[in-house]
């Protein structure tokens, strides 16, 4: 076995054991991670708040809209002529799986470039 050691690496090794003592660094990214949870619920609240006052106030709007995006989201992109084959791919021939599977692409690409 060999006893020779290299310097560098021993010294490297030896500092990665130091205790680090910069409390207020830690405290602040600590802070900074809470303050950013905090006006990010907050702000998801006043939109859902928001979207509540415009639902009651101009007589649900936002449900025949969203009626409408689901109809169009569910529509077929092709016609399947046998109804088991047309149940079985519903998920993906419809726009909405279109849009899932783009987004599904963009984000594995991202995932790539990105490191």
């Amino acid at each position: 076995m060999i006893e020779q050691r290299d310097r560098l690496l021993e010294s490297l090794f030896d500092a990665a054991d130091e205790k680090l003592s910069d409390e207020t660094f830690t405290s602040s990214v600590v802070e900074d991670v809470r303050s950013h949870r905090r006006r990010l619920l907050f702000g998801r609240l006043a939109v859902a708040a928001l979207l509540v006052i415009l639902e009651l106030l101009l007589d649900s709007p936002l449900q025949a809209s969203l009626g409408n995006a689901g109809d169009v989201l569910g529509t077929p992109l092709y016609p399947v002529k046998h109804e088991w084959i047309g149940f079985i791919l519903t998920p993906i021939n419809s726009v909405a799986g279109l849009i899932g599977l783009i987004l599904l692409g963009l984000h594995y690409f991202y995932r790539k470039i990105a490191p």
